[in-house]
C-alpha cells in the first residue's frame, strides 16, 4: 500500500514534467521536487522490502518502478532553468538506484528459480539484464548532464568529466541499439515479458 500511495504522489506531481501547458514557475518547481521526493520515497520502502518477499509483490509494483524511472529520467534530462538538478541528484539519482534495483533482483534471480521461456534463465536475472542495459544506455547522457550542474571552484579552468554531448531523450528512445528502436519505460510490454501479463 505505502508503495502504491507513493507512486501515485509521484504520478500526480508529474503533471509539469509530461504537459504543454504553461505552469507558473514557483508550482512547477514545487511539483517537480515533489515527484523527485515521493520517487525516492518509492524506492526506500521497494530496497526495504526482504529478498525473499520480493517475487510475491503485485505486478502493479513493476509497472510503478517503470513510471518512476521514466519520471526521474525526465527530471534529470529536463531543461528547466529554474529546476535545480543538484538537489535531485541528492534526493534520487536515478543511475544510483537503478544499480540497487539491479542489485535486488539479481540476488532474488539466485534464489527464484522461475524461469522464462527463453534463454534468458530465471525471471529476474533477465530482468536484472534489461535494467542494465538501460542504465548503460542512459548513463553517458545523465552523467554529462548531471556533471555539468555541479559546482565547481574556478569554471574557467575546470573541465567536464564526460565530453559527449547529451543526447535528446526522444533520439535515446529511437536510436537505442540494445533495447531496439522505439523503446520506451512507459511500455510495458517488455514488463509482461518478464513478469507476467497484467490481467492474469
Amino acid at each position: 500500500m505505502q508503495l502504491q500511495l507513493y507512486a501515485t504522489e509521484a504520478e500526480v506531481h508529474s503533471v509539469g514534467l509530461f504537459t504543454e501547458q504553461e505552469i507558473p514557475e514557483a508550482t512547477r518547481i514545487s511539483s517537480m521536487f515533489s515527484c523527485t521526493k515521493a520517487s525516492a520515497a518509492w524506492f526506500e520502502w521497494f530496497f526495504s522490502v526482504p529478498l525473499m518477499e520480493v517475487p510475491s509483490l503485485p505486478f502493479v509494483v513493476y509497472v510503478s518502478m517503470s513510471h518512476i524511472q521514466a519520471m526521474l529520467y525526465r527530471l534529470t534530462t529536463s531543461e528547466d532553468p529554474a529546476w535545480d538538478k543538484q538537489v535531485l541528484r541528492n534526493t534520487a539519482d536515478l543511475l544510483v538506484l537503478l544499480d540497487k534495483t539491479i542489485d535486488v533482483f539479481c540476488k532474488v534471480g539466485e534464489v527464484y528459480c522461475l524461469r522464462t521461456d527463453d534463454s534468458d534463465g530465471t525471471v529476474f536475472l533477465k530482468g536484472a539484464r534489461i535494467l542494465r542495459n538501460v542504465r548503460n544506455f542512459w548513463e553517458p547522457a545523465l552523467t554529462q548532464i548531471l556533471n555539468n550542474n555541479l559546482p565547481t571552484p574556478n569554471s574557467q579552468t575546470s573541465q567536464p568529466l564526460n565530453t559527449m554531448p547529451p543526447l535528446e531523450p526522444k533520439m535515446m528512445m529511437d536510436t537505442n541499439p540494445v533495447l531496439g528502436p522505439g523503446f520506451d519505460l512507459n511500455d510495458m510490454t517488455w514488463m509482461t515479458d518478464i513478469f507476467g501479463p497484467w490481467d492474469t
